[in-house]
């Protein structure tokens, strides 16, 4: 199945794989001749609050070969033991300064933060924490009860708080959440954007509204109050924007897909987000902070789900208070990553996935897959192609919204690629994700990059090119195909190595400074 908006390397992919005569069915899919509805008669086998109902197991499982042993071990075991001890130089470098030269803290005393999801678990706990460092607090929830019950507990340290009831997924309902917080409180200083939804789906499982809902709260809401408040703190040159995302921003989770790409998604809008700051000189103004705690116990029913799972017999569970107290630290320490613990910062780089209001993208990605997956299982053949970006690996300055979705693309192919793997379809079914640089497709496109001077720096593919590169790893059942020049690709792996500050460097370096939309607007004028 091959799925792509622009309809060049859609004509041109469908006329390559009728030449090569695959067997597997590919599927073309244009935005503007075509629309596929998704059924909510699916039944539920899972969900957050009554625990997981394992997905039928296929029956057929073949043995591990020799040679695919060996081809394994070549192509990963090895190049991840030499990435592993590279990376170990610079963090163990990093540590021995910072117990050396301790980090200088920031206050926010007398600083107004906006919580949202603050009525319980971890938003709850950062609530208290932030009140004890002095902040004036809006708790924004949709569980008034709980909303009250954190504001009462946190006057109790000496400091104003509100409640808010929102509904952070509606755009109006944040502005308008922005102007009564303004009221009440003053501007907001410190943003943390921590309510999610965590359903325990896969890509066929629950109703089309529910992966919606996911992706509105987990990822939208994250659009939405950074559009909302992020001016104000420019305006103000003070401010703090915290993204709570997840340790399966980094691992993908089958079982977990919905929830997984939204969170790698996080992850690419706040490096986007911290690219673009450092581009226009902000970065000394509005800080950025990405949290990627692993298991917390919040809620009675998600810790119920969890000892289904046997996970708490596994795995470490944090409490919402020892979560809080690691990314307050980082708050004051102006932090761009938090990981809890923090040793997963050294092995997130092992297994680095990096992956809006484009809803459309991952909405008919998904259901595309929802669509044909069931038919490929029952034949046991097929191919799944999705079109990322090499956006996916690098975040860049003015594409936050399209690096948010081919992030979350790379992650989605990430967690069924897993999720196949766990019910024994690795042999059968084979998605491969594509990861392009620029491509020829539109006349705008190519004036844009002409405009930037991009065209001078990096080669502009054409569509053949592209498709001929997208068949062939298909066919060879590669999980990534990069159709970019070696320099590019280079870069990718270095990337990957590198600390964050430098890589942003070396990005900037590359493109140079590309102007706001405003700017741009503005120079049209004249």
């Amino acid at each position: 199945m091959v799925k792509e908006t622009h309809n060049g390397l859609n004509h041109v992919l469908k006329r390559q794989s009728r030449c090569r005569a695959l067997r597997a069915k590919i599927y073309s899919l244009s935005e503007e001749n075509q629309q596929y509805t998704m059924t909510t008669e699916v039944p539920y086998f899972t969900n957050a609050e009554n625990g997981y109902v394992p997905a039928k197991l296929a029956q057929h499982s073949t043995g591990v070969q020799p040679l695919r042993l060996l081809r394994f071990i070549i192509n990963h075991v090895i190049p991840d033991a030499v990435r592993f001890l590279v990376q170990l130089i610079p963090l163990i470098l990093s540590g021995v300064v910072a117990l050396v030269l301790p980090a200088k803290r920031k206050s926010i005393h007398n600083h107004t933060a906006l919580v949202t999801g603050g009525g319980n678990g971890l938003g709850r706990a950062l609530c208290l924490r932030l009140a004890q460092e002095g902040c004036h607090v809006a708790v924004v929830d949709i569980d008034q009860a709980g909303a009250q019950r954190t504001v009462e507990d946190v006057r109790k340290l000496g400091v104003k708080a509100e409640a808010f009831l929102a509904d952070i997924a509606n755009y109006e309902a944040v502005e308008r959440l922005r102007l009564d917080v303004e009221t009440k409180l003053g501007p907001v200083d410190v943003l943390v954007n921590n309510a999610g939804l965590l359903a325990v789906l896969s890509l066929t499982e629950g109703k089309a509204t529910d992966l919606e809902r996911i992706i509105n709260v987990n990822l939208l809401s994250h659009f939405w109050t950074i559009r909302a408040f992020m001016p104000g703190m420019i305006t103000r040159q003070r401010g703090h924007i915290v993204g709570i995302a997840s340790i399966a921003a980094y691992f993908p989770v089958g079982r977990f897909i919905p929830y997984t790409v939204t969170k790698y998604a996080v992850r690419a809008l706040m490096e986007s987000l911290n690219s673009e700051l450092r581009m226009d000189g902000l970065q000394n103004t509005v800080h950025t902070t990405c949290v990627y705690p692993a298991l917390i116990a919040t809620r009675q029913q998600f810790m119920d789900m969890l000892d289904k799972l046997n996970f708490l017999k596994r795995f470490y569970v944090f409490t919402p208070e020892q979560v809080a107290e690691q990314i307050i630290k980082g708050i004051l320490t102006k932090k761009r990553e938090v990981f809890v613990p923090n040793i997963m910062a050294l092995f997130s780089k092992q297994f680095d996935l990096k992956t809006a209001p484009t809803r459309w993208v991952m909405m008919t990605l998904r259901s595309t897959i929802r669509t044909f997956i069931d038919g490929m299982k029952q034949r046991r053949r097929g191919y799944i192609l999705a079109v990322s970006s090499i956006l996916g690996y690098i975040p860049m300055p003015r594409t936050v919204s399209y690096v948010a979705t081919k992030f979350a693309v790379r992650g989605m192919m990430q967690a069924l690629g897993s999720e196949l793997t766990l019910d024994g379809y690795e042999e059968t079914i084979f998605p491969t994700t594509l990861f392009p640089t620029f491509i020829a497709t539109r006349k705008e496109l190519v004036d844009l990059l002409n405009d930037f001077s991009l065209d001078e720096k990096i080669t502009i593919l054409t569509p053949e090119s592209v498709a001929d590169t997208a068949v062939e790893g298909m066919l060879r059942g590669y999980s990534s195909v990069y159709a970019a020049p070696f320099f590019i690709r280079l870069f990718v792996h270095l990337s990957e190595l590198l600390p964050k500050a430098l890589s942003s460097l070396l990005i900037k370096t590359i493109i140079g400074k590309i102007p706001s939309l405003m700017e741009r607007t503005k120079e049209s004028a004249y």
